[in-house]
């Protein structure tokens, strides 16, 4: 029977905000760029010092690879909550 409302059924998928997919797809591209910097035999910057990331995350603000700019500024996130 009909409430007459509106209902909808919770099996109905609903889209993602874009907010959602930018930051899906902003986190894949820095997934992607990480990888390359592993491969280069990058690491360390989860014990990295937060006045020296924050060095580099100015540096490559410049730079305009704003992925770089992303990982970084992670990086400081993190390591901030670790603290």
């Amino acid at each position: 029977m009909s409430s007459g409302r509106n209902d909808t059924s919770q099996s109905e998928t609903t889209e993602a905000h874009s907010d959602d997919v930018a930051v899906d797809a902003f986190a894949e591209a820095m997934k992607a760029k990480m990888a390359i910097s592993r491969a280069k035999g990058r690491g360390g910057w989860e014990a990295c010092p937060e006045d020296r990331l924050l060095d580099m995350l100015r540096h490559h603000i410049g730079k305009g690879d704003m992925r770089d700019v992303g990982c970084i500024a992670m990086m400081v996130h993190l390591n901030r909550g670790r603290r």
